[in-house]
């Protein structure tokens, strides 16, 4: 499921920002090892605690806080109901951790 429904999210939505190319914050989300070891901030994905992980909490939030991801300029093409991304990447998420 992870490789089905998650990478391809993440790949599409946080790679520019959160990969080899660039890791804003110390955060990079394109491998396991890195997504589990978080950024500068701490641990985004907090195992078997999903609706606690901070990546999924910043999904959920308003679309106007400044913490919410993805950020406004690439939210355009953003068409997943983020409740749909949500279950998405809970259950992916166990399945990783």
């Amino acid at each position: 499921m992870y490789e089905d429904l998650v990478k391809p999210i993440l790949s599409q939505r946080c790679y520019t920002c959160h990969s080899t190319a660039k890791q804003k914050g110390k955060l990079r989300l394109d491998d396991k090892e890195s997504l589990l070891k978080g950024g500068k901030h701490g641990v985004v994905l907090v195992a078997n605690k999903v609706d606690e992980s901070e990546i999924v909490l910043r999904l959920l939030l308003p679309l106007d806080e400044k913490d919410h991801m993805p950020p406004k300029e690439k939210r355009v093409q953003f068409k997943l109901s983020r409740r749909i991304t949500y279950a998405k990447l809970s259950k992916s998420y166990r399945r990783l951790l």
